[in-house]
């Protein structure tokens, strides 16, 4: 069976989070109406200089809802001090909106990036 990529391309978002952005919502990765997104890896991390540990949320942004709505859960991740999570092929639903990222818990720096595909159509 012939599987065509036409329509697809891989991106990836990177953000870091410091301790005064902790409970804060961003985009890690922006999609026009078009196109959704297939996640397919992720890898947070946490500052050693950090305490505890921290939670690490992404979400969908939810359709007809104000922007950084943080109601459409794909996965949470916690995160020790001086410590990192890598998740590798991920079987996730498919994010139909932006992709948002929440960091909370950190008193230290935090960095996450995710890698994925887009889809077109």
């Amino acid at each position: 069976m012939y599987i065509s990529n036409a329509g697809r391309h891989s991106t990836h978002g990177t953000t870091t989070y410091s301790a005064e952005d902790s409970g804060t919502a961003r985009t890690l990765i922006s999609l026009r109406d078009e196109q959704s997104l297939d996640v397919s890896d992720y890898l947070f991390t946490f500052d050693n200089a950090g305490t505890g540990s921290a939670k690490v949320s992404l979400y969908d942004d939810e359709s007809g809802t104000s922007s950084g709505s943080l109601t459409d859960p794909v996965d949470t991740v916690t995160v020790a001090s001086g410590g990192s999570v890598v998740v590798e092929s991920v079987t996730r639903e498919v994010v139909e909106n932006d992709l948002l990222i929440e960091v909370s818990g950190n008193d230290s720096e935090v960095t996450a990036t995710v890698g994925a595909m887009v889809l077109t159509g």
